[in-house]
């Protein structure tokens, strides 16, 4: 009976924080019974914990698997080259785990497994494969590769032909390439999910980026990418998410930003963004979350920013961005977090911002802000459900009382108003 078995999937079921040793699953041990399981085409084993014990080289000689996850099984030592045996494979996935290390002497054994769509070595110590992406050039049905935090630092600028075109997902992040991105991998037409992040890439983003006609997310952020966004972005229309978070990017936002009217999220923080916030931004209006923070962005907020009727998150602390606070971000009513610290705003706070009845933070310290805060304090008094969790007006020109609704806001947690020209008493209400 057991040889007609086609799929055991063993898993561990049940979540557990693999930090904690008292949360993790009882040692597993994988049993040499598998092999009578002759007609085997799916194994599971991944969340056990087989307590730093090596794959065994058995595995190998289940000729007709064609999925295999140990993933976080918390094997450890050197992977076994018997698993390019494994002819049928469509799916490996090897990510290791925090407790024990997987590595590997070389990949060459990867190239057997010609028909593979799905490689997930994350995690996995590759610093002895010098050939890693020679062996995938030679698998030209993979579809998805993950090779983050492998210990990687060797990615050659040429390749004599790219024939893996057809992946969609290529995640490279955590790595230590130390160069610019190679020409070659402006050939993988088919991307839809690029993962560059929290390496050490240098120069500027290539032109070539506009190949990328499918690309849906792309993450760059945390490496030493230079000079300006090249305008072949801003032609990716198919772009939901975009970080450059902490690169040394400069130049000024396009106006074409527009065109990615399919963007959701979008962080380029920790740059040395310049000039200001085109109109063309209230096109924009699946986007989600936008962040713009710690850059020299100038100029007054466009009012089209009450567009992006979607947004949850909005940072744009730490620029020199001046004028008022527009009324239209009173519009954003699914906004949950405003964060405009250390700008040059000027004026009142707009008595709409009371209406932001999702809001859980709202920061507009250091800034030059005037007049009295009852206006829109009111408004979030008046929410039905007060979510608001934070406040923080320090270092403004800040005048009046302060209103008594201000003890309503049953959810508030933090009030910062020190280093204004505030009056009056402190409200009763505020201590209840």
């Amino acid at each position: 009976m057991t040889g007609q078995v086609v799929q055991l999937d063993l898993h561990y079921p049940y979540p557990y924080d693999v930090e904690d040793p008292e949360r993790r699953p009882n040692r597993s041990e994988v049993s040499s019974s598998l092999l009578h399981l002759r007609h085997l085409h799916y194994l599971d084993l991944s969340m056990n914990n087989f307590s730093g014990a090596p794959i065994p080289d058995f595995i190998g000689s289940l000729a007709n698997l064609e999925y295999l996850n140990l993933s976080n099984a918390e094997f450890g030592g050197t992977i076994p080259h018997q698993l390019g045996n494994l002819s049928n494979l469509l799916r490996l996935d090897l990510a290791s785990s925090n407790w024990y290390s997987l590595d590997v002497n070389n990949l060459g054994w990867l190239a057997q497994i010609r028909f593979l769509q799905h490689l997930d070595m994350s995690y996995v110590d590759l610093s002895k494969a010098s050939n890693w992406i020679h062996v995938i050039n030679m698998l030209p049905s993979l579809s998805v590769l993950r090779l983050s935090s492998a210990t990687l630092s060797i990615l050659p600028s040429t390749l004599p032909h790219v024939n893996f075109t057809s992946l969609t997902t290529l995640d490279l992040s955590v790595n230590n390439f130390a160069s610019t991105i190679p020409g070659w991998l402006f050939n993988l037409s088919n991307l839809e999910q690029l993962d560059l992040g929290f390496n050490q890439f240098q120069g500027n983003i290539p032109l070539a980026v506009g190949n990328l006609k499918k690309l849906q997310d792309s993450d760059l952020s945390a490496n030493s990418f230079s000079g300006d966004i090249p305008e072949t972005v801003w032609s990716l229309k198919r772009l939901r998410s975009i970080d450059l978070f902490r690169n040394t990017i400069s130049g000024g936002i396009s106006e074409t930003v527009g065109n990615l009217k399919s963007l959701e999220s979008w962080d380029l923080s920790g740059n040395n963004i310049s000039g200001e916030i085109p109109k063309t931004i209230g096109r924009l209006t699946k986007l989600q979350i936008l962040q713009l923070d710690d850059n020299q962005i100038s100029g007054e907020i466009p009012r089209t920013i009450g567009n992006l009727r979607k947004l949850h998150m909005l940072y744009l602390s730490n620029n020199v961005i001046n004028g008022q606070i527009p009324e239209t971000v009173g519009k954003l009513h699914h906004l949950e977090e405003l964060n405009l610290d250390n700008n040059s705003f000027a004026g009142m706070i707009p008595r709409t911002l009371g209406n932001l009845c999702n809001l859980r933070y709202f920061g507009v310290s250091e800034n030059n802000i005037s007049g009295e805060i009852t206006g829109f304090i009111e408004g979030f008094s008046r929410c039905s459900t007060k979510r608001l969790q934070s406040i923080g007006l320090h270092d403004n020109n800040l005048s009046g009382a302060l209103p008594s609704q201000i003890g309503e806001l049953q959810s508030l947690e933090y009030l910062d108003l020190g280093f204004n020209s505030l009056n009056g008493s402190i409200p009763a209400s505020l201590g209840k």
